[in-house]
């Protein structure tokens, strides 16, 4: 069985996930170097298998904050994935402490084996699709609230437009771009400390801007026929619901939480504007060249 070597393939480009995978990839190695250097002691076994236990969940609890976080649409499949490893895990550990002693090398090369199987596949295959929609500045572990698992802060770069972010329509591009300057407005009042009517205003522009935006480009896409209307226009629902939970958090909230949550609202929409524009908006764009529409 070999050891597994961090290469860029694996990245996620995200550097807090990186180092969480880079630190599974250590527990498996250091299983792997047990079972070849021979009978490795039940206390040394059970020890690598707690940690392994430990630090998945606290890795999958962090991965599926910050896809939370940032409005991932395929979370709950992710989130079904997530359970499905962490209840093998646990049948083996299970399995590992019932079995006799004779056997318990064997119960410990399975976990291996799964082990090995998983963070290749799953990695690999899985996490890279949520990779689009993750932030610019990586979520650091530190900044997760124990009680709610939701981000508490956010160090937030703005956005600065590029052709990356081009659907080929001119309308919808500089709607974009529009977007990307209420953001930066929000992120600007929230990191010089206007406050509550500074924050709220940048909030409440971006919220009805984008109430418009998606308006605009539903009737676009309609007017095209784009097959995936149904579920495009899902996922704008969804976006509006949680802007509209968001705003309705930061007024009700003490004085002493309003930052943290226009901080959560702000890190929701950097992730949305980056994995919405560069993933599902590019997928209708082939559609809507050169039409237009009157609201």
């Amino acid at each position: 069985m070999e050891k597994f070597l961090w290469r860029d393939t694996y990245s996620v480009g995200n550097e807090e996930i990186d180092l969480q995978h880079q630190r599974l990839f250590a527990l498996f190695n250091t299983l792997v170097e047990m079972i070849e250097a021979g009978q490795p002691s039940q206390t040394e076994l059970q020890s690598v298998l707690r940690q392994l236990c430990a630090y998945v969940k606290n890795h999958f609890r962090f991965e599926e904050t910050l896809m939370r976080s940032v409005g991932y649409p395929e979370l709950k499949e992710h989130r079904g994935a997530h359970a499905k490893i962490s209840e093998r895990l646990k049948e083996y550990r299970e399995k590992f402490h019932r079995c006799s002693d004779q056997k318990k090398g064997a119960v410990v090369r399975d976990v291996a084996l799964f082990l090995q199987d998983w963070l290749q596949n799953h990695i690999k295959g899985e996490d890279q699709q949520y990779s689009p929609f993750l932030p610019i500045t990586p979520l650091q572990a530190s900044q997760l609230a124990p009680p709610s698992g939701e981000v508490t802060a956010f160090v937030l770069q703005p956005f600065h437009w590029d052709p990356r972010y081009s659907v080929g329509h001119d309308t919808i591009d500089a709607q974009h771009q529009r977007l990307f300057t209420i953001f930066n407005a929000l992120i600007h009042s929230i990191a010089m400390g206007e406050g509550r009517l500074g924050v709220d205003k940048a909030f409440l522009q971006l919220r009805g801007y984008v109430k418009n935006h998606f308006r605009y480009e539903e009737a676009l896409m309609k007017k095209n026929r784009y097959p995936d209307l149904v579920s495009h226009k899902e996922q704008h629902d969804q976006i509006c619901i949680e802007l509209k939970r968001y705003r309705t958090q930061f007024n009700t909230a003490q004085e002493a939480d309003k930052n943290r949550v226009a901080r959560d609202a702000a890190a929701f929409c950097s992730g949305w504007l980056q994995g919405h524009i560069k993933v599902t908006d590019k997928q209708y764009a082939p559609y809507v060249a050169g039409s237009a529409v009157q609201l």
